[in-house]
């Protein structure tokens, strides 16, 4: 069953768990409209299912570059993978189990080095 059908959007939910994560994120969206967030959240989901990260090496590299011209660090990234998890435990309740708890922190981590080495190539 998808988080959707139990929660509806739960975009907006992912962001306050990230802000109070996260140090400084909100200032640095203050100004980011609803609309661009979602597409963000959209991106974050498809990075997420997507199954071999290598070959988005490239998009992660050119996002992690224009993200560090509004002063994104790369832990900001792991905040905000932790977020979503977080929302999706709490919208799955007792459908979260220890499988998918492992599942997603592979999957996170997996990410946030894909990420870190995006990064690295523009340090």
């Amino acid at each position: 069953m998808q988080v959707s059908e139990i929660a509806g959007d739960i975009t907006k939910d992912i962001y306050t768990d990230y802000f109070a994560r996260c140090s400084g994120s909100e200032s640095l969206m203050l100004y980011i409209e609803d609309r661009e967030r979602g597409r963000m959240m959209t991106e974050v989901f498809r990075l997420l299912l997507e199954e071999d990260l290598q070959t988005q090496f490239g998009y992660l590299c050119f996002e992690t570059k224009t993200h560090v011209a509004y002063g994104v660090e790369p832990e900001m990234y792991d905040n905000l993978f932790a977020a979503v998890a977080n929302t999706v435990k709490q919208a799955l309740g007792p459908m979260w189990s220890a499988e998918i708890d492992k599942a997603w922190k592979n999957r996170i981590s997996a990410l946030g080095q894909a990420i870190r080495s995006a990064s690295a190539v523009h340090a």
